[in-house]
């Protein structure tokens, strides 16, 4: 499985652990579940919008536009 590293200011990682103990799970089990939690939460324009302005379209694009010509669908 591979591994994330999280560097948690000392506050923080006392209530992580608090609430872990809480739960009856090891802190990284805790977080883990956080995170997968906090991804289903998250609508995907949300997750997604990191990626905004990232891709640009062909010059001449259109959407609208058939893929191919019309005399090539014979072929």
């Amino acid at each position: 499985m591979p591994t994330l590293s999280v560097h948690l200011p000392a506050p923080l990682y006392k209530k992580v652990r608090a609430a872990a103990k809480r739960a009856r799970q090891k802190p990284s089990q805790f977080a883990r579940k956080a995170v997968e939690n906090e991804l289903l939460r998250a609508p995907p324009a949300l997750t997604m919008g990191a990626l905004a302005g990232t891709a640009s379209l062909a010059r001449g694009y259109d959407p609208a536009a058939p893929v191919f010509e019309s005399g090539d669908w014979e072929q």
